[in-house]
């Protein structure tokens, strides 16, 4: 959660984003801490409908705290630069993995592509994957219930891998000591 505040102009607020009433010295006490989304005309509206100020027109006494701003997916191919077009182009080329989503069919969630460039559709170099190893020193505590210990008694070592975060169960290796 973000803590800039200030008018709508100062915030440079786009539709999807959602603001909270913080200060306005015009309106009643109940508008502060009040919720609005910003429309697609750049108006702030609560759950009720009701708009408040104008984006080309703030009120000055009127301030707003960002409480999230609006997702703003990949750019679609149609919207890249030559130089960005040129970059995924000489990537491909290079034999790199190629992936795409389709907005709505997809969500966020990136898959592997034969690219066939498409203006509607967002590409990229699919990321090396980030593998890390994390080692784990444990031993057997009373009842034989395993358990981290955080003395030097340690009986065992345990290591694995994580790959993008996640555990790799294959990678898992115990060791006594």
């Amino acid at each position: 959660m973000t803590k800039e505040t200030g008018t709508l102009k100062e915030l440079k607020v786009k539709p999807g984003d959602v603001l909270q009433c913080v200060y306005d010295m015009n309106l009643p006490w109940w508008t502060i801490g009040k919720f609005y989304e910003v429309k697609e005309c750049g108006t702030p509206e609560d759950d009720y409908g009701t708009t408040y100020a104008n984006y080309e027109d703030p009120q000055p006494s009127v301030k707003f705290r960002i409480v999230s701003r609006a997702y703003v997916g990949p750019k679609m191919w149609g919207e890249m630069t030559d130089e960005e077009k040129g970059a995924l182009l000489l990537a491909a080329h290079e034999g790199k993995k190629i992936e795409f989503f389709v907005p709505g069919a997809c969500g966020v969630k990136w898959v592997p592509a034969r690219p066939n460039w498409k203006a509607t559709c967002a590409y990229r170099v699919r990321p090396e994957r980030k593998r890390e190893t994390v080692i784990v020193y444990s031993g057997w505590v009373e009842h034989g219930v395993w358990s981290q210990t955080e003395d030097f008694n340690d009986t065992h070592r345990i290591t694995f891998d994580l790959v993008d975060g996640e555990p790799d169960c294959d990678s898992v290796k115990m060791e006594k000591l």
